[in-house]
């Protein structure tokens, strides 16, 4: 033709303006996207999942649903438009809240890797199943039921709750995480949830929570220890002997017989005196056939993963010998105990140079 390309791109840019302007050319409808069954219940089931997905480029999606990047914008703006704001847990169909009443019934509580495997079981993805368990779980603990028609780890919870209304000690926390089957942080979570509800509607006030507290406090101080005759005592015996009798400072602290803060010279039997009171006598037993003694509390830290896996080697990985939160519990008290004896020692050193 003899034309360049700028020049025959200009012609028809310039065609298409004066045909516009005189309305030559008939504006074509869009082809409008077949909205079938199957492909919005795939629009539904992604934004169950997630409910804020923008992703609409993606290539898969485009070649299942058989619609354009635009179309796919239109539509999910259109239906959150409607809907409001994404609820977090997307949209929940009958058979998936039938299936999570069912999960309820067992479990009060998931960690997040249970529930990543109920989500074949329920069909929603694990962080809905966690939202909705907790939701649940707050409005059951609300309708304030009898402890006898609750769910098992809720009744076991709340039946301690009322009897205490705060948590009294480690060992209680413990004892309450393994009958209840719970993280330590879900038991403590519960007490907490319970008392905000209680307050909420006028059934605990900050008075009553204070003589609880007190009550607790004086009980354990005027439980007088028992006589020692040097062999292993009893785990009553050895919670009525705890550090809080002689040492103030160590509330919630626990040390053997003799009291000693140095826990680097305990004995074996010492370390076991130790343990026995906010420990299970499994994992007593398993300091007492490893030897372990108070040169080994300091193996018991955050990061020894290695020093957790060898007290656990040969037991299965449904029944440990010592679990995660025993080995943090282990942990938490020589910490306190090495901060109070450093302490210590350094109000005598004081003492003596101003001597």
């Amino acid at each position: 033709m003899g034309m360049t390309k700028e020049r025959v791109r200009y012609w028809f840019k310039n065609k298409r303006r004066i045909d516009r302007k005189h309305q030559n050319i008939q504006p074509q409808k869009k082809k409008k996207a077949v909205e079938d069954s199957d492909t919005i219940q795939l629009f539904l089931l992604i934004l169950q999942k997630n409910p804020h997905f923008t992703n609409y480029g993606n290539p898969a999606l485009l070649a299942r649903s058989k619609w354009n990047k635009h179309q796919l914008t239109c539509w999910f703006q259109t239906y959150r438009r409607e809907i409001g704001v994404p609820p977090k847990q997307g949209k929940l169909t009958d058979e998936n809240l039938i299936d999570l009443e069912e999960l309820f019934k067992e479990h009060q509580f998931v960690t997040e890797w249970e529930s990543h495997d109920h989500e074949l079981f329920v069909g929603v993805a694990a962080a809905t199943i966690r939202e909705w368990i907790e939701q649940k779980r707050q409005e059951t603990m609300a309708m304030f039921l009898e402890p006898e028609e609750l769910p098992c780890q809720l009744a076991l919870l709340e039946t301690s709750y009322r009897d205490t209304l705060v948590l009294r000690d480690t060992y209680q926390t413990l004892l309450l995480s393994k009958k209840a089957n719970l993280e330590i942080e879900q038991v403590v979570d519960y007490f907490e949830s319970r008392r905000v509800i209680d307050r909420t509607y006028g059934r605990l006030t900050d008075e009553v929570l204070t003589n609880v507290r007190a009550e607790v406090e004086q009980a354990e101080r005027t439980d007088l220890l028992g006589p020692i005759n040097g062999v292993m005592l009893s785990r009553k015996a050895l919670t009525d002997a705890r550090a809080i009798q002689f040492f103030p400072d160590l509330q919630n602290t626990y040390l053997p017989v003799n009291m000693s803060t140095d826990y680097k010279t305990w004995s074996a039997t010492d370390f076991q005196e130790f343990a026995i009171q906010f420990l299970p006598r499994r994992v007593v037993s398993l300091f007492a056939s490893g030897g372990l003694c108070g040169r080994d509390a300091t193996f018991f830290y955050l990061k020894n993963k290695k020093f957790f896996d060898r007290l656990n080697i040969g037991s299965p990985k449904d029944q440990l010998n010592i679990t995660w939160p025993e080995f943090m519990a282990v942990r938490d008290q020589i910490f306190f105990i090495k901060n109070y004896h450093a302490n210590v020692a350094q109000q005598n050193g004081v003492i003596s140079t101003t001597n």
